[in-house]
């Protein structure tokens, strides 16, 4: 869910995945030879449905909701591929619209031992305080402007992403914009530049 939305929130940011937000992903998906994947911020499994009918298999699911703290999590059950999820966006006990969850929720991920998809906000990967994760970041797949309350005439005011992140990854991050071929972006200087300032 975008950040700088201006209506009351859902509580826990628990924002259905709409469809059209998964289309670009599965390419990547399959191009990595990915079958199975994980869930542990599956809300009411929208994500989940969507990805299955790409011909994915969930074999892990668990939300908050239910009791089941992604950042509880020590392994993976069903042995994934991968991890998929939308994750929440604001953290419940943090006022401001900072990105404090987002980088505990990566941080952890890295510590399951497989790469795992998130879907962010374009502009994750310019914030300051995400740049040390961001080293372990190996693609970035646009999905533009999403439209997150169904039946609402308006996109969202952010443009979304797919982050592929991964901790054994050393290397450029390569940028995918399917409304043309995919691009490596000048990534080097740039992540260089952030990791000098955050340090």
């Amino acid at each position: 869910m975008g950040k700088r939305s201006d209506f009351e929130r859902i509580p826990r940011d628990l924002y259905a995945t709409p469809a059209k937000a998964v289309l670009p992903l599965p390419k990547y998906l399959r191009r990595d030879g990915i079958r199975t994947f994980a869930e542990l911020c599956a809300g009411n499994g929208d994500l989940i449905r969507h990805l299955e009918a790409h011909g994915l298999r969930c074999v892990h699911q668990s939300d908050i909701t239910t009791g089941n703290n992604a950042l509880d999590v020590k392994r993976y059950k069903g042995n994934p591929d991968v991890g998929i999820t939308n994750p929440p966006f604001r953290h419940p006990e943090d006022p401001r619209r900072s990105t404090r969850l987002l980088r505990e929720l990566i941080a952890h991920f890295l510590t399951l031992g497989k790469p795992f998809w998130l879907l962010l906000p374009h502009d994750f990967s310019t914030n300051q305080n995400a740049a040390p994760l961001m080293q372990y970041c190996s693609d970035i797949v646009v999905v533009g402007r999403v439209r997150w309350i169904e039946g609402t005439d308006n996109d969202g005011k952010d443009n979304s992403c797919w982050y592929r992140f991964d901790a054994s990854f050393r290397g450029e991050i390569a940028f995918h914009n399917d409304r043309g071929e995919p691009v490596a972006v000048i990534w080097a200087a740039t992540r260089r530049s952030r990791l000098e300032t955050a340090s």
